[in-house]
């Protein structure tokens, strides 16, 4: 990723704080590929897939943070 994580995250509560809820999927589906652990894409990519109308997957990343 040729920004940081920080960056990186802050692009993707960007991309849901304006409702882009694919994006911050996409942007935090990378961030997890590189940093599998990080809890914070882990609950935001949770809440965009909330957002977007899939249940199951938001269920199965909230899961994770509760592993």
């Amino acid at each position: 990723m040729s920004i940081s994580l920080h960056e990186a995250i802050g692009q993707a509560q960007t991309a849901f704080d304006s409702g882009d809820y694919r994006s911050a999927v996409e942007t935090c589906s990378r961030i997890i590929d590189q940093y599998p652990h990080y809890t914070s894409a882990q609950r935001l990519l949770g809440q965009a897939y909330l957002e977007q109308g899939q249940p199951a997957e938001a269920e199965s990343w909230f899961a994770r943070l509760l592993a």
